[in-house]
C-alpha cells in the first residue's frame, strides 16, 4: 500500500471520528437536563452548557472544579457515599441540590455511571431538574396534612357526640328508674302526646301504659 493511500485511509478515519465526536457534542448539548464527567480525583474534565447555565459558573471556572463545589452543605455528605457508591458498585440515582454561583438552590434527580475514558476511570452523569416536582410534593403534602387535621377534628366531634349520647342515655335511664319508683304520678309528654307514664300515675288513671302511649293529654283536662 503507498503511502498516500495510507495517508488518505487515515484521513478518512480522523474525518470520521471527528464527525462521531459532533455528533456526541451535539446530542450532550441538547439533553433536557446537565451532563458532566468527573475524574478519578472528582475534578470535572466535561460538562455541557446547561451545566454552566444551572450552575452560573463559566466553562473556564468550571474546569477542574469538584461536585461539591456544585452542591449545598447539607447534600456534601451525602454526595461523598454517593461518589464512592458509584465507583465500587458502578452507578447510583440520587436527589441532591445545585448551589449556583450567585447563591440560588435547585433541586435535581442525578443519574451518573462509572465508565473508563483513556484508560482511566470517570464519573459520567446527568441532572435533572425538579423544582416543579418538588412545588408538587410540597402541596400534596400540605394537602394531606390538611387533609389529616380535618379528620382529627372530626373524629374529636364525632367522640364528644357519642359520649354527649351515652350521658344523655344513662340520665334518661336514670330518669326513668327514679320516677318508677316515686309514689307520685310522672308524666312525659311532648307535641301534646304522653310519651311516658310512671306505674303510679298508671294506678291514678286506671289506665295501662301501652293505653296511655301517644293519647292526647289534653284528652285529660276537663
Amino acid at each position: 500500500m503507498t503511502s498516500s493511500k495510507k495517508i488518505a485511509e487515515l484521513e478518512k478515519k480522523v474525518e470520521l471520528l471527528e464527525s462521531e465526536k459532533r455528533l456526541l457534542d451535539d446530542v450532550l448539548e441538547n439533553v433536557p437536563g446537565t451532563f458532566f464527567i468527573y475524574d478519578e480525583n472528582l475534578k470535572l474534565i466535561r460538562w455541557n452548557k446547561t451545566h454552566e447555565e444551572y450552575t452560573g459558573y463559566s466553562s473556564h471556572e468550571c474546569l477542574g472544579m469538584t461536585p461539591y463545589e456544585f452542591s449545598v452543605e447539607a447534600d456534601r455528605e451525602n454526595l461523598v457515599t454517593a461518589t464512592d457508591t458509584v465507583f465500587s458498585k458502578g452507578g447510583i440515582v440520587v436527589e441532591g441540590t445545585i448551589l449556583t454561583k450567585d447563591g440560588r438552590k435547585i433541586p435535581q434527580l442525578y443519574s451518573a455511571v462509572k465508565t473508563r475514558i483513556g484508560g482511566k476511570s470517570v464519573i459520567l452523569g446527568f441532572g435533572v431538574d425538579i423544582t416543579e416536582l418538588k412545588k408538587a410534593e410540597k402541596k400534596l403534602k400540605t394537602a394531606l396534612s390538611d387533609l389529616n387535621r380535618k379528620n382529627e377534628v372530626l373524629e374529636a366531634e364525632i367522640g364528644a357526640h357519642k359520649r354527649t349520647e351515652e350521658a344523655l342515655f344513662n340520665s334518661q335511664a336514670l330518669y326513668k328508674l327514679l320516677a318508677e319508683n316515686l309514689a307520685e304520678g310522672v308524666l312525659i309528654i311532648s307535641t301534646n302526646k304522653i310519651r311516658y307514664a310512671n306505674a303510679a300515675i298508671q294506678t291514678i288513671l286506671q289506665t295501662g301504659r301501652n293505653a296511655l302511649l301517644d293519647m292526647a293529654f289534653s284528652d285529660f283536662i276537663h
